[in-house]
């Protein structure tokens, strides 16, 4: 099976394997994700889901502590009432549980009958108590702060989202008991200030440190804790919240906390997020609070002057001023598209400067500006196959824009990729298209969709799963077009009677587009006595015969055919004369002249296509059978008297500005996801010996948000002023070694400094690997769950094969190996070092890699004495990329390949199976020269004949030092 084929096969049924695993535990999949969080949970959170249901089923623990340190509330509303255990569970599970957890539910939620895992967790301590209708996200904390005249505990207020990891509620409570005065918070911004004054919303940025600051502001997403002195004064301020800040009632807790004197510190150094629960987020206030700027509105009702000096005063000052400007790059733009120009205010209004690139053109002169923040906006991909003269030559020009989009990733900048169909409309070159959207689907930072169903519609025209999704509607064009005509003064100017139904079709003319339908429609209600008139407007696109769609309206009046671009000023023109527009398109996922419509009050008849669904729904819409001739009549008939002004409200509720906005706010925390530091208790460390260009063209996007590590293991001057440039470029710790260690002391020398620095995680990377922060994001997530497991992905190589899913050893031939397809539920053995991640406290136990292997073999017995300890794991949701081979320059392999391997196989030997299992390996050697033969690439008899002797000379070492070892009964590490 072809690749491609082979991976649209293995993420079919991952999708599959998905949805039967989230329906068992009774949580829904969103296959959609909000501006706010991508809702798709991945297979790890399903299953670690299915573990909370389990215990919810089976547990009879209770899920309070009569000694508990804390309270903990939440509140929950509407659909989530079904889905809130998993929160609730989640916190039940913790390393310490509260003294009361509290669940407030207001009407009509508290009449509905109870979910059963909530009448289960009910059984087990849950309170379930009222709150008084209309408090909204103050339900909860309020009803708990205003029942009590004295408070002596601490209150932590949670979220009814999000998947709480076990020592969530410990972490919190440590970090009162060392600071009581505090509001301690997982999740913080900094809150940035210019001119004495604070600055929006959207630009604040997450904190970093753990100090206390009132210009810190702690965010319940993640959980909060309320020291016992905020909850008096929050008690003693009253429902005051309903009017200040009726949604935000992180906003409230801060104002109160700075109005009293309370400073807000992270527990943490970085911020944190937690996994959700999936099928939340698309009810979430993120729309509304930050996108929609409700929270600056909130803040500016809540926080007086004396609050607002206190913050500037612990506040750095703000970085938009004065921070280097990120470039914003339209990559194949159309002149004239007022789509694009929204899009562009947008992000020049957010401190963007924007630059114009023509489709799939190289990148080279703008990658410089990735330091300072690049993002690449691609749009219509079309003209990327379309242009070509043939298939090979549109496969070639994907291939090179993909490039592209490789080279702007490992400059550390992003692609945006906006969806506006699923498939071109005059498909030219179908197998370059699906290559292009196979690339693109893989490599995007963000997908930009407009349909809600556009993920839907992809995987049915291609069998392409859309990850990274980020639904923002097609905007109206309020304010973008003049407005100046009305109705009499428009049809005056087209010689249009007033007493005409005017039917209107605006746009590219393209066969898609059903122009023969709406002459056809057109015609028959003419013939049953219809007074219409038709108007067409529009440039011809691509194999439209616009001379031969003239000539058949000869002699009429009451069609009006304009076949060439509409300027600007005309469009009011067209609009402004007609009553209805009409949409008998074949297909189509989203459409400007749908909006177009709307911005100037018009209804619309359409045939089936998704594009109209909302304007449908809506009611400013009518959906027609294509299959009655009459069909422009019985849209005309079922138009609701009052779609006029309901086409005009939905273009106020879609305007440009508001989405212009939104989109900026995507592609800032794009880049800032791109440039924001990974948990700094997480070091990487990297070994080089002459691997500066390796570590310069895959790792520096990664590696510049990590704290690094690299060890050099000399070869010239030139590679080591390379190399120190490269460390400099990083600020990563450069350790210099005088001659070549080997690999293993070097990792030793490199964990060691990565202790040093306070590591808790060390992540060990080849320099021909290729990762992102995503994924050690997600190993860092995994670690944290199994603290006493050695943690690697999956790896395949550059063409897409698979190179290592877990290691395992034949015992009896002596092979240390890669386990096999149909081998992925046997019991790991090894792993690799390519890309390893590490606890720290598997260094003590095991004493670093053993020295005395100093190439190869060194990962296989490291990873292997972890067995006596804890887990080898490999996270096959996780795949990173290795260059195999590219360290040593060459696609064959070196003799020092075949001596090491040779050799310390035996010291493996004698290391795990003692004598006797040193001798059994040693009468299999001449097997194992042929297999390493074999990998040598060696031709020529010559070359043949050196690397058997080299491999003979490297078992026979090998076979005497492990003996001397074995002798001496010393074991090389403290294990």
């Amino acid at each position: 099976m072809p690749v491609p084929a082979l991976q649209r096969s293995i993420t079919r049924a991952r999708s599959t394997g998905r949805r039967l695993l989230s329906r068992a535990v009774g949580v829904p999949l969103h296959e959609q994700a909000t501006a706010a969080q991508d809702d798709r949970p991945s297979s790890r959170l399903l299953r670690e889901i299915a573990g909370l249901r389990l215990q919810n089923l089976r547990s009879n623990a209770s899920v309070v502590d009569p000694s508990g340190e804390a309270v903990v509330t939440m509140t929950t509303h509407g659909e989530r009432l079904r889905l809130v255990w998993v929160a609730l569970e989640s916190i039940a599970r913790g390393d310490i549980l509260p003294r009361r957890l509290v669940l407030f539910l207001d009407e009509p939620d508290l009449a509905r009958a109870l979910p059963s895992p909530l009448r289960r967790l009910q059984r087990r301590g849950l309170e379930i108590l009222p709150a008084a209708p209309g408090l909204g996200v103050h339900a909860k904390y309020w009803p708990y702060v205003s029942s009590m005249l004295h408070h002596e505990l601490p209150l932590v207020v949670s979220d009814d989202d999000m998947v709480y990891p076990t020592r969530w509620l410990r972490v919190l409570v440590e970090a009162h008991r060392a600071r009581p005065d505090l509001v301690q918070a997982f999740r913080a911004h900094e809150i940035p200030c210019a001119d004495g004054a604070l600055r929006p919303y959207r630009e604040w940025r997450p904190a970093s440190g753990t100090a206390p600051s009132f210009a810190h502001f702690g965010t319940g997403v993640s959980g909060q804790l309320l020291p016992a002195a905020l909850l008096e004064r929050l008690r003693d301020e009253g429902e005051r919240f309903l009017e200040r800040a009726p949604t935000a009632d992180d906003v409230w807790i801060h104002a109160v906390a700075v109005r009293s004197g309370i400073q807000t510190a992270q527990v943490e150094a970085q911020s944190r997020n937690f996994a959700f629960v999936p099928a939340t987020q698309a009810t979430g206030l993120y729309r509304s609070n930050v996108a929609g700027g409700l929270n600056d509105t909130q803040l500016e009702r809540t926080l007086g002057q004396p609050e607002r000096e206190r913050i500037c005063a612990g506040s750095r000052p703000a970085e938009p001023r004065t921070r280097a400007t990120p470039t914003f790059v339209s990559w194949g733009r159309f002149t004239d598209n007022p789509w694009q120009d929204i899009i562009d205010a947008g992000v020049r209004s957010a401190g963007f400067s924007t630059i114009d690139l023509d489709h799939g053109a190289p990148l080279t002169s703008v990658l410089d500006r990735a330091v300072e923040g690049l993002a690449v906006h691609l749009n219509w991909t079309a003209p990327i196959t379309q242009r070509a003269a043939t298939e090979d030559d549109a496969c070639a020009g994907v291939d090179r824009a993909l490039a592209e989009v490789d080279a702007l990733h490992r400059s550390g900048g992003v692609l945006i990729w906006t969806v506006h169909n699923a498939a071109s409309h005059e498909p030219i070159h179908p197998r370059a298209e699906r290559r292009l959207l196979e690339g693109l689907a893989e490599r995007a930072d963000v997908v930009h969709t407009m349909h809600p169903r556009t993920a839907e519609a992809i995987d049915e025209a291609w069998g392409i799963r859309l990850e990274r999704q980020v639904n923002i509607p097609h905007p109206s064009y309020l304010g973008v077009y003049p407005d100046a005509v009305d109705r009499s003064g428009a049809r005056a100017a087209l010689g249009i009677p007033e007493s005409r139904t005017v039917v209107l079709l605006h746009g590219a003319l393209r066969e898609y587009k059903g122009l023969d339908a709406l002459v056809d429609g057109f015609l028959a209600a003419q013939e049953l006595g219809a007074d219409l008139h038709l108007l067409v407007a529009g440039r011809p696109g691509a194999g439209f015969d616009a001379v031969a769609f003239q000539r058949r309206f000869e002699g009429r009046d009451d069609v009006t055919v304009h076949a060439d671009h509409v300027p600007v000023d005309e469009v009011q023109l067209w609009h402004r004369a007609a009553d209805v527009l009409a949409m008998p398109y074949r297909a189509g996922l989203n459409s400007g002249a749908l909006q177009l419509a709307a911005t100037f009050g018009l209804p619309v008849v359409a045939f089936p296509c998704m594009a109209v669904e909302q304007a449908r729904d809506e009611g400013w819409a009518v959906v027609v059978d294509p299959a009655r001739p009459e069909w422009l009549l019985d849209g005309l008939a079922a138009l609701p008297s009052d779609a006029r002004r309901r086409a005009s409200a939905a273009a106020t509720a879609r305007a440009p500005e508001t989405t212009g906005e939104a989109f900026a706010h995507v592609v800032l925390d794009a880049i800032t996801s791109r440039s924001r530091p990974i948990d700094p208790t997480a070091v990487a460390v990297i070994v080089s010996f002459g691997s500066a260009t390796l570590i310069e063209d895959g790792l520096m996007p990664l590696l510049r948000r990590m704290r690094t590590v690299i060890v050099e293991n000399p070869t010239d001057d030139a590679e080591h002023e390379r190399l120190r440039a490269v460390a400099e470029r990083l600020r990563a710790d450069l350790i210099e070694m005088t001659h070549n260690v080997g690999f293993g002391a070097a990792v030793r020398a490199g964990v060691q400094r990565a202790l040093e620095l306070g590591a808790r995680h060390v992540l060990l990377l080849n320099p021909d690997v290729r990762t992102d922060a995503a994924t050690v994001e997600r190993l860092l997530e995994r670690s944290e769950a199994e603290p006493d497991a050695m943690i690697a992905p999956r790896i395949r190589t550059p063409d897409g094969r698979l190179w290592f899913d877990g290691g395992v050893i034949d015992w009896d031939r002596g092979i240390a190996r890669h386990r096999r397809h149909d081998e992925a539920e046997r019991q790991l053995d090894w792993l690799t070092g390519a890309c390893l991640l590490v606890p720290a406290h598997a260094w003590d136990r095991l004493g670093g890699l053993d020295d005395d292997y100093f190439l190869y073999w060194e990962d296989v017995d490291f990873t292997h004495r972890w067995l006596s300890h804890g887990r080898l794991v490999v996270e096959r949701d996780l795949q990173v990329v290795h260059e195999v081979g590219a360290t040593q320059g060459g696609s064959g392999k070196s003799l020092g390949y075949t001596y090491y391997n040779a050799r310390n196989r035996m010291l493996f030997a004698a290391r795990h199976l003692g004598l006797r299992g040193l001798l059994r390996w040693a009468r299999t050697a001449p097997a194992y020269h042929e297999e390493l033969l074999a990998r040598s690439g060696a031709s020529d008899g010559a070359a043949r004949a050196r690397h058997r002797a080299t491999a003979a000379r490297g078992t026979r070492n090998g076979a005497l030092r492990g003996a001397e070892r074995l002798a001496r009964r010393r074991p090389a590490g403290n294990d």
